[in-house]
């Protein structure tokens, strides 16, 4: 029970660090998205190749500066996870073994590529392609409209869809970390009676260690 409670409030926190990625994220790609619909700095080169490669998808080609601006997106918001995670979420226990930093934040890319990248985009092409979101926005189109706020239902379905992904990602992205990325095992530790072995080539219980100070 006690294990359940700590891993409850171990997600709760995750979730609000969540939150912070979320906004870095969201801030990060929306002011691209607003930044490149005024002045348009997404070379047409490339623009172009990513459009090739989404032509089979006849919605979908419409949001390539959207599936552009997820990567930097990604890789920032993915470092702070890693920074206040490793902060507030998953403490390192110095009674377990070494925790590597980089490696830490080699497996938070790598969990969150299958979620952040991988899985984000499968979910985008669904509410891009299959689902169209668009066509189910416009009354909140229409209630932005009355508050000043003009937007097309195909601008405002790249922003909705973020949020929409969250729901997924979220839970997958809290076991993918705390059974992986910041694992660490328990320690073993042998006496030399246990293992026949010369007493500098082992590490003492720390019974044993006060024994030897005595």
């Amino acid at each position: 029970m006690k294990r359940a409670r700590s891993s409850f409030w171990q997600f709760i926190k995750f979730c609000l660090v969540g939150v912070i990625n979320t906004f870095t994220s969201m801030f990060v790609e929306w002011g691209l998205l607003t930044l490149n619909n005024r002045y348009g700095f997404i070379s047409p080169g490339v623009e172009s190749a990513v459009d090739q490669s989404v032509d089979r998808f006849s919605h979908l080609s419409r949001y390539t500066d959207s599936l552009i601006f997820g990567i930097p997106a990604f890789l920032i918001s993915v470092f702070v996870s890693f920074l206040l995670n490793s902060r507030f979420v998953f403490r390192y226990d110095a009674s377990r073994e070494h925790r590597v930093w980089w490696k830490v934040l080699l497996k938070s890319y790598a969990c969150y590529s299958v979620t952040g990248l991988f899985l984000a985009t499968l979910l985008k092409v669904m509410w891009f392609e299959w689902i169209i979101l668009e066509n189910y926005v416009g009354f909140a189109v229409e209630w932005l409209s009355r508050i000043g706020i003009t937007m097309t239902a195909t601008d405002l379905a790249k922003y909705v869809v973020t949020l929409l992904n969250l729901m997924v990602t979220i839970p997958l992205n809290f076991l993918l970390n705390k059974y992986w990325a910041y694992r660490q095992r328990k320690k073993e530790f042998y006496t030399p009676e246990q293992e026949g072995m010369p007493k500098r080539c082992v590490t003492l219980m720390p019974d044993e260690q006060n024994k030897d100070k005595r």
